[in-house]
């Protein structure tokens, strides 16, 4: 007998697309809902490895007739990239910044980052800061 189990916090999620799956490509898997990960890069130069990065948490699109018109999980208490329900306490330490919808400038969103993607989006602020450190001759 096979259910079909559908986590209560994720919107429109299977079993396949929260296990990682040997069919999808690394950047579809760091976008989808799960477990928290260390995003491992493609690239070796640090310039690329930031690009790949964003590209990550970039907020989902809607779209109709494949044309982008607006954010699919722009709402309040929803990761904007995978759609997965987190409530961040005030306190907590580990909590994001606000997202905007263009990573790095843009508009604030009125949603949040789940852990997986809070975590990467760590990763990303620890890569731009090396970058710049780089650039300025620091370690």
């Amino acid at each position: 007998m096979t259910m079909n189990y559908q986590p209560p916090n994720l919107i429109g999620a299977t079993t396949t697309s929260v296990a990682s799956n040997a069919f999808m490509d690394r950047h579809d898997q760091a976008r989808a809902a799960g477990t928290v990960m260390l995003y491992e890069f493609k690239n070796i130069k640090p310039k690329k490895q930031l690009k790949e990065i964003t590209k990550i948490l970039l907020p989902e699109k809607k779209s109709f007739f494949k044309m982008p018109y607006s954010f699919k999980y722009n709402m309040k208490d929803r990761c904007v990239v995978c759609g997965t329900q987190k409530v961040w306490e005030s306190s907590d330490n580990l909590r994001p910044p606000l997202p905007l919808h263009k990573v790095r400038k843009g508009y604030p969103m009125r949603g949040t980052y789940c852990e997986k993607h809070a975590q990467i989006h760590r990763q990303y602020e620890m890569l731009e800061q090396q970058i710049l450190a780089e650039e300025h001759g620091l370690s």
